[in-house]
């Protein structure tokens, strides 16, 4: 898949450290989990962040897997499975990536009803936008992904640079999640 040695052992070291970011990640999610629970037990109430804790941290073990599949396309080791390991790869991204951006998306909810809640009130987190929001907001993301796909799956030319392109608009939507949540959070 990968013609130049130039470019493919930068991007295997690249994909190689951002697998090790997800792992640490999970650890800390995981610990994050256990200091949960530990608190549970001593004041009997549950936190409403558990199951956003949980799918952050399975979303990272998801996107360490695809990390690491793509290091071994870029490394030069998939000697005639490349399809195989590049669909893996798609698929445990796209699980990971949404179970992560769901979790995001939760943790930005509970920070805007905060935020509204301090402000005004508990009357300000009945509105009718906050309402629709909390209903409907992940599933309008999630079709606008289903759509983007479609788009590059009936312009790319084979699998390989539909896949290229559709991490690539994943990466994309990362970034201005990324830099929508930080403008949300000052």
């Amino acid at each position: 898949m990968v013609d130049n040695d130039y470019i493919s052992m930068p991007l295997a070291i690249l994909w190689s450290v951002t697998a090790i970011a997800f792992l640490d990640h999970f650890i800390y999610g995981f610990r994050l989990l256990k200091l949960d629970w530990a608190l549970e037990k001593k004041t009997g109430k549950k936190s409403v962040l558990r199951s956003t804790i949980i799918g952050a941290s399975t979303g990272c073990i998801f996107k360490m897997g695809s990390d690491i599949g793509i290091v071994i396309i870029y490394s030069g080791n998939a000697q005639g499975s490349e399809d195989r390991i590049m669909i893996f790869s798609f698929i445990s991204m796209c699980i990971g990536g949404g179970l992560i951006s769901f979790s995001l998306f939760c943790i930005t909810l509970l920070s805007i009803q905060a935020m509204a809640l301090a402000e005004a009130g508990i009357v300000a987190t009945r509105k009718r936008w906050l309402i629709l929001l909390q209903r409907y907001g992940f599933l309008t993301i999630f079709f606008s992904a289903c759509d983007i796909g479609l788009i590059l799956g009936i312009v790319a030319s084979d699998i390989h640079s539909f896949f290229k392109s559709m991490i690539c608009s994943i990466a994309v939507a990362y970034a201005v999640c990324g830099i929508f949540f930080g403008y949300m959070s000052y």
